[in-house]
């Protein structure tokens, strides 16, 4: 994704305070797991797979200190092909 994708984001992330507890959800093809968890450098991430698991739902929630900080994590996961962000 290109950084004006993220301008939204970007927008709504600095309306809150920080640092603050932020949930991240993506959604990935089961064989790039593991590229989407080693992002979140070893927080504990809950993951849900489909019902014939191809996809895995990944959901980590961690303090994170500003809005920038949260946008680095969303630009470092859409650089992994098939990934969704919820």
């Amino acid at each position: 994704m290109e950084d004006k994708k993220f301008k939204g984001l970007q927008e709504r992330l600095e309306k809150l305070s920080w640092p603050s507890i932020y949930m991240f959800k993506f959604i990935v093809p089961t064989e790039k797991e593991k590229e989407l968890v080693d992002i979140f450098e070893g927080r504990i991430t809950e993951k849900k797979y489909s019902q014939k698991g191809n996809y895995v739902s990944v959901t980590s929630t961690f303090a994170v200190e500003s809005g920038d900080s949260v946008l680095h994590y969303y630009k470092e996961a859409s650089k992994i092909e098939g990934v969704v962000a919820l």
